[in-house]
């Protein structure tokens, strides 16, 4: 494998769609009510074997440079090194992969990988890989804070010079760009998990790593500053909306709305014990109240609210995304974290209501509204795979585990195998174009965080759960067993 000798200008497309005759579309197609095929994984080792096979597929595009390793991203002319879909997401997905196999291999790729990650992140500052925002590559999971996210796991794994120079690198970069607000820093002028929010989680990161009080002192900041992007919606409801300099929309959940901001509020709550960070997101926790929907059991928060707060609809039916990004499986991290500061159960009843509005709607295995042919991180069962592991390491429930049983059985399910010793799963990423499938590789897009989330369930299966979670994710490392 040689290095490419340049880099062409970014030019942001689709991946190359794959064409719908060679996709089975009685397996993979969408249609509200139907049911996803199911595969029993007997044991840890199938488990852990589809993974492997998904890391097959994956090194296709693996690429190698004097400075490290990295991947194409297909259909893409240029790199991305972001966590969501690029290089830095795959790096962590084989970090993970050599702490669950034990094989020296996948340790030298994620280990090379994250030198590259170190010396080039600056990279996707001028090249993020979307551009839904303002400065996305100074931001989170198109940018900066996402990659730093990964290399901090990876230097406390490797603990690699390399990567340690990286990661002050990036906090010395905050520190020297950061723009000032009316109320403090800000980088991308959004709140979101995409921009400013994640950078806050990094910085508060980064300064448990290296103990430099700048970084403390530059989140604070950039907290106060998020504080007076806040809007006031009575009853001391506070909203966090990353649209309101975009468009007249609002989406509430984890990854671009209030959940998110409250999240990072309590983050900055419980490194400085500010009591104004806890109450604004008891504030954001008003604002999801107000929007919340009862379902058959439990309750779910719509995906999206047009500028006269109705939420979205189609053919009768409101739209509710069923993933981490804008679904409860984020979502009940804001919840989890609550209940978490607090100590009030209502919390953690609520994560409960949460799972049960998942149920209400015929997930994992029936499709809804929101709930389409993707399988990813995003927006997906490999979302949802995730979620009840974590439920179960809280309180060891028997529904939490067979709904991991279930979920996980689905991935395999739809898990395309080509004959070459490597499996795929074709996704139509567009929600509103269900018939567009690509084959993705990266962690919140593709086969990366979906083989990830099996390993989660094979630690399960094998009794042994140990999985250090990045900033955004406020669930146990390991069996708890306590919540209950």
């Amino acid at each position: 494998m040689g290095e490419r000798a340049s880099v062409v200008g970014f030019r942001p497309v689709d991946l190359k769609p794959v064409d719908v005759r060679t996709v089975d579309l009685r397996k993979y197609g969408f249609e509200v009510g139907k049911r996803n095929p199911s595969r029993e994984l007997p044991s840890a080792d199938a488990t852990v074997e589809l993974a492997v096979r998904a890391s097959v597929f994956i090194e296709r595009y693996l690429r190698e440079t004097d400075d490290g390793v990295y991947w194409d991203k297909p259909g893409y002319d240029d790199t991305d090194l972001a966590i969501y879909g690029g290089a830095a997401g795959i790096s962590y997905f084989h970090l993970k992969l050599s702490q669950v196999t034990g094989d020296e291999r996948y340790r030298d790729i994620a280990l090379r990988s994250a030198r590259y990650l170190a010396k080039h992140w600056e990279y996707v500052i001028g090249h993020s890989p979307r551009g839904f925002i303002r400065d996305e590559g100074e931001g989170g999971y198109y940018g900066i804070a996402g990659i730093g996210f990964v290399l901090a796991e990876e230097y406390r794994a490797f603990h690699d010079e390399t990567i340690g120079d990286g990661l002050r690198a990036i906090g010395d970069h905050y520190v020297a760009h950061a723009l000032q607000g009316e109320g403090g820093a800000y980088w991308t002028d959004n709140i979101s998990l995409m921009g400013d929010g994640a950078v806050i989680l990094f910085l508060l990161e980064l300064h448990g790593i290296v103990h430099d009080a700048r970084y403390l002192e530059l989140a604070v900041s950039a907290g106060d500053q998020l504080l007076t992007w806040a809007e006031d919606t009575g009853d001391g409801a506070l909203d966090f909306n990353s649209f309101a300099k975009v468009e007249h929309l609002n989406e509430p959940n984890f990854e671009l709305g209030a959940a998110g901001a409250g999240y990072v509020l309590l983050s900055l709550f419980e490194h400085t014990g500010e009591e104004r960070y806890r109450d604004a997101a008891l504030g954001a926790w008003r604002r999801l109240e107000q929007l919340k929907r009862p379902q058959g059991k439990g309750f779910l928060i719509p995906y999206r609210f047009d500028a006269q707060g109705r939420p979205l609809e189609e053919d009768g039916r409101i739209v509710y995304y069923l993933g981490t990004c804008h679904g409860p499986a984020g979502t009940a991290r804001f919840y989890y974290k609550l209940y978490q500061v607090t100590g009030d159960r209502r919390y953690w009843e609520q994560v409960v209501a949460l799972a049960d509005g998942l149920e209400a709607l015929g997930a994992p295995e029936r499709q809804s509204a929101g709930y389409w042919n993707s399988y990813t991180y995003c927006c997906g069962p490999a979302a949802l795979l995730q979620f009840y592991v974590a439920l179960y390491q809280v309180d060891g429930s028997p529904r939490w585990l067979d709904l991991a049983k279930r979920t996980a059985e689905t991935l395999a399910g739809l898990a395309e195998d080509a004959g070459d010793g490597t499996v795929d799963w074709p996704v139509a990423w567009t929600r509103v174009r269900p018939k567009e499938f690509s084959r993705r590789i990266g962690y919140f897009d593709g086969a990366a965080g979906i083989a990830s989330t099996l390993l989660q369930y094979a630690l399960v299966q094998r009794g042994a759960f140990e999985w250090d979670r990045l900033p955004d994710d406020p669930f146990p490392n390991h069996f708890a067993g306590t919540a209950a």
